[in-house]
C-alpha cells in the first residue's frame, strides 16, 4: 500500500536503477507484489531480516511498521 501511495506522491523515489541484492526467500513472494517489494527496498523503506530473508508470511511488529512509516514520511 505504501509503495502504491508513494507512486502518486514521488514516483522518482521508486524508479531507481540501483542493483540490489535479492531476498533469499523470494520464491515465497506473491507474484503480484514482487515488484513493489523490490521498489520499497530500493527506496530504502524496507531492509528485510538480518538473515537475508524478507519473510513475507511473518506478522510485522509495531516497531517495524513504525520504522517504515517514519522512513516514508521523511523521504
Amino acid at each position: 500500500m505504501i509503495v502504491r501511495a508513494m507512486k502518486v506522491e514521488d514516483h522518482d523515489v521508486l524508479v531507481q536503477t540501483e542493483v540490489i541484492e535479492t531476498f533469499k526467500d523470494e520464491s515465497q513472494f506473491s507474484s503480484t507484489f514482487t515488484k513493489e517489494i523490490y521498489q520499497a527496498s530500493r527506496a530504502g523503506l524496507i531492509n528485510g531480516r538480518s538473515s537475508g530473508n524478507f519473510d513475507p508470511l511473518a506478522q510485522s511488529t509495531r516497531a517495524e511498521t513504525s520504522v517504515i512509516l517514519y522512513r516514508v514520511l521523511n523521504k
